[in-house]
């Protein structure tokens, strides 16, 4: 039995690069969305693409219908 002599979690440092891109993108677009700073939440993005359909069609913004949702879950 052979063991790999290369740790399989390393990173080029080109894809520690996008990973670390990836990463900022995903802050600033919860920054703009106002949900890292007002409840610090961190979510997939598809998410909060559902969370503003929702919100537009009940008319409040995205984080009350985020508090909403986590109101009638956590009252379960």
């Amino acid at each position: 039995m052979s063991k790999n002599k290369y740790n399989t979690n390393s990173q080029s440092p080109a894809s520690k690069a996008a990973r670390m891109k990836a990463a900022h993108e995903y802050d600033k677009k919860m920054r703009e969305l106002g949900l890292i700073k007002n409840i610090g939440l961190r979510l997939p993005i598809e998410v909060f693409n559902d969370f503003d359909g929702l919100a537009k069609k009940h008319g409040i913004t995205r984080t009350e219908c985020l508090r909403m949702l986590l109101a009638h879950y956590h009252n379960q």
